[in-house]
């Protein structure tokens, strides 16, 4: 396991930058459809970092699960855990009363720390790596609520197809790239006890429309092509933002790729405050979300901004 210090020192070099650029300048992009899935489509509600609600109107599927503030006081004391207050709180604004499961594309704490509880509290099964097993096994879930991916398998639920898409975490992992939880992880812990664990990527096929979910910036190359997508749910924090040469790389892997209709951004707001309409970005989205519009632009794709809170319906009427 990393040492303390250097999981700390990650923390604050990915987490600790607020920007101080607000979204202002992307308001024309901003996206709040309401609630409710309208009638033979798909409605997609953001609930922070790379957490998004997926709903049909018959079932709902929860992709990464973390909604709990985890504030720096926690992490220092090595007390990371899920806030169930909060947690009730922000599914029952959601109207998440039909989750039928729940899929972590890693398990690091910012992904899949209220799985447990989530799955829990509804009865969905938890569906992610061995690792995400042991953080379930910990909150105390029974095996009946766990479920292995196998890349390139296919899980239905409903009216959904899911196939989980072996990925890769963007450069820096916390832990390491594939380290392991190996036993039940039981809260409260320390934030470098949520190993990564392996990445997925989930391609999400309904009959209104197919959903690519990347939960994480990073990516294997040549990985997406042939796949193609109406909705890219796209994480763009760490390298992406930082790193012009990485984040060309990245959006040729992905956006370019896939030529979705839509991209929704993810992880782009502070780890270490609630995710609300009023959450800022975590560093800088400059110049990233600017190379999705150009992007986009290329075959008359959308940016939509969600924030926290708000949700997108498939297909979008113009």
């Amino acid at each position: 396991m990393a040492g303390r210090g250097a999981v700390l020192r990650g923390v604050l070099t990915s987490a600790l930058r607020p920007s101080l650029r607000d979204l202002e300048r992307y308001r024309s992009h901003l996206v709040d459809d309401g609630a409710g899935a309208a009638p033979g489509g798909l409605h997609a509600t953001f609930l922070g970092t790379s957490t998004v609600l997926l709903d049909d109107g018959t079932d709902q599927l929860l992709f990464d699960a973390f909604v709990s503030p985890v504030g720096v006081g926690a992490i220092v004391r090595r007390r990371v855990r899920t806030s169930p207050e909060h947690v009730d709180r922000v599914l029952a604004q959601a109207g998440a009363t039909r989750v039928r499961a729940v899929f972590v594309s890693h398990s690091h704490h910012d992904h899949a720390l209220d799985a447990p509880y989530i799955a829990a509290r509804t009865g969905a099964v938890v569906h992610g790596s061995a690792s995400t097993a042991q953080i379930g096994r910990g909150g105390g879930l029974p095996e009946s609520q766990l479920r292995l991916l196998v890349p390139g398998a296919a899980t239905p639920v409903g009216a959904f197809s899911v196939t989980a898409l072996a990925s890769r975490h963007s450069p820096g992992t916390l832990g390491g790239d594939g380290a392991e939880i190996t036993a039940p992880l039981v809260q409260p812990a320390a934030l470098g006890d949520f190993r990564e664990g392996g990445s997925f990527d989930f391609l999400v096929e309904h009959p209104a429309a197919t959903v690519l979910v990347k939960g994480s910036a990073g990516f294997v190359p040549g990985a997406l092509d042939g796949v193609r997508a109406d909705v890219l749910l796209l994480a763009t924090a760490g390298s992406v933002a930082d790193d012009a040469r990485y984040r060309d790389a990245f959006l040729d892997a992905t956006v370019s790729t896939v030529r979705p209709r839509v991209v929704v951004p993810l992880h782009w707001n502070s780890l270490f405050r609630a995710a609300t309409p009023s959450s800022r970005p975590m560093g800088t989205i400059r110049d990233t979300w600017d190379a999705l519009v150009e992007r986009l632009g290329a075959w008359g794709g959308e940016l939509a901004v969600l924030r926290p809170g708000a949700s997108l319906r498939y297909p979008r009427e113009r």
